[in-house]
């Protein structure tokens, strides 16, 4: 049987508005999103705090995002 707990290779360019929409949604679903992707959903939050302003992040997570999900 396959050990889950090693570290495994997956490559997937996301577009910028797939990684808005998935943070969006990651974040809306928090309390039921399983610990083990945690630190998947750190990294894309990590992604939209190296890249956005203050401001654009503040619009962005508290919903000024009108052609998302």
């Amino acid at each position: 049987m396959k050990n889950l707990d090693m570290s495994s290779g997956f490559n997937y360019d996301f577009s910028e508005k797939e990684l808005r929409s998935l943070m969006l949604f990651l974040r809306q679903y928090q309390q039921v999103v399983p610990a083990v992707l945690e630190i998947f959903m750190q990294s894309i939050e990590k992604h939209f705090y190296e890249n956005m302003s203050i401001g654009e992040a503040q619009d962005f997570f508290t919903g000024k995002h009108p052609d998302l999900l």
